[in-house]
């Protein structure tokens, strides 16, 4: 987990109530955001979700975020 940038103290929880945390996108708060934009967008409710698992501003896996 830690080299997918995921903290493993949010990831018991996100596991048991995927549906209603993430719905139809998973990703760090960036490319959540991103995408929000991209559909004209504001923000969407999986941005919540995405800072409590997804270290953001680490580089993972050789790809920064």
């Amino acid at each position: 987990m830690e080299r997918l940038g995921i903290r493993s103290e949010a990831f018991g929880e996100t596991v048991e109530h995927f549906p209603e945390k993430f719905g139809c996108i998973v990703g760090r708060e960036s490319e959540i955001r991103q995408r929000a934009e991209e559909l004209g967008r504001k923000t969407m409710h999986e941005v919540a979700a995405a800072r409590e698992v997804f270290r953001e501003g680490e580089e993972v896996d050789g790809v920064d975020g």
